[in-house]
Formats: C-alpha cells, sequence, structure tokens
C-alpha cells in the first residue's frame, strides 16, 4: 500500500483535509466567540451540531454519487476544493458578525468536509486495491489521527498567541 505515490499522496492530504476539520470544529467556540458582544455559546453549539447532522446528508449524498458514477477522484477533488470555498467564506463572513451567515457557513463547512470521509475510504480502496480494506482503513484512520492532533494543537497555539481566532481560522484555511 504504501508503495504506491498517488495512495501516499492521498493519503497525506486525506490527514491534511482532516485535520483541519479536527481544527475547526474543536476550536469552533474559540474561533467564533470573540466576534459576538453577547454570549452566544449555545448558538455555537446548534452550529456544530447542524454541521454534523448536514455532514451526515452530505456523505450520503457523496456515496450515492460515487455508486452512480464510479468517479473517485473528480468527487473527491469537488469535495476538497468545497471545502476550500466554504472555510474561506467562513473567515471572510466572521468579521461582519452575522450569526445567520456565519450558521450556514458552518454547516456548508460540515456538509463539504464530512461527505470527504465516505469519499476517502472509497477511494483509498481503489488506490490500494490488493491491500485489504481493513488495512487501508486502519492506516487512513491513523493519518486521521495524527493530523488532527498535530493541526488541533497548532491551530490552539496560534489562538493563543495572537488572541484573534480568525488568525486561527485563516491559518487553518491554509491547511485545505
Amino acid at each position: 500500500m504504501l508503495t504506491s505515490k498517488n495512495a501516499i499522496f492521498y493519503l497525506l492530504s486525506c490527514g491534511l483535509h482532516v485535520g483541519v476539520y479536527s481544527g475547526l470544529f474543536t476550536l469552533l467556540n474559540q474561533i467564533i466567540q470573540p466576534f459576538f458582544v453577547e454570549n452566544k455559546d449555545s448558538e455555537i453549539g446548534m452550529m456544530g451540531f447542524s454541521a454534523i447532522i448536514v455532514g451526515i446528508i452530505g456523505s450520503y449524498l457523496c456515496g450515492f454519487a460515487l455508486d452512480k458514477t464510479k468517479k473517485f477522484k473528480i468527487i473527491s477533488s469537488i469535495t476538497i476544493f468545497s471545502s476550500l470555498i466554504s472555510i474561506s467564506l467562513l473567515t471572510g463572513f466572521l468579521h461582519f458578525s452575522n450569526l445567520i451567515a456565519i450558521f450556514i457557513l458552518v454547516g456548508l463547512n460540515g456538509f463539504a468536509m464530512t461527505s470527504q470521509f465516505t469519499v476517502a475510504y472509497d477511494f483509498m480502496a481503489e488506490l490500494t486495491f490488493p491491500v485489504s480494506e481493513s488495512s487501508m482503513s486502519a492506516v487512513l484512520n491513523l493519518s486521521y489521527g495524527i493530523f488532527g492532533f498535530l493541526i488541533t494543537q497548532f491551530m490552539q497555539m496560534a489562538i493563543e498567541r495572537n488572541e484573534k481566532p480568525y488568525n486561527g481560522l485563516y491559518l487553518l484555511s491554509e491547511f485545505v
């Protein structure tokens, strides 16, 4: 499995993608809260919840599209590109402190980023075909865990140093 350059590249890109996902949704409250005068903890919690629900729907739709078209690379590219667009829009809209717009953009992030999980497992299975799916899934999960931990820690340090959460979100968007 680790002899295929395409598989290694995809493994690293998926790890980075999930690392950004982990960083964003782990630090969601710290990133969004400073842009509002009053306490919005419950609303931010609902944003995270809606991102999960919308992400489940996105995963289902991507799985359905993969079953119908078998276009793994195209669908993977679409989900990663839509993640870049949605996190960039979220970064820009934070300055307006519009709760509804931010709520929608967090949901779009959940849709785009969670959808990649389904695509990644299927595409890695195709890239590493003779290798068993359980071995491939274990290596993919290891990549997710390592990048998720590292990027979340990096983002936490960036937020604490600058005391400007949008700088941390900007750095997250650089990883996507």
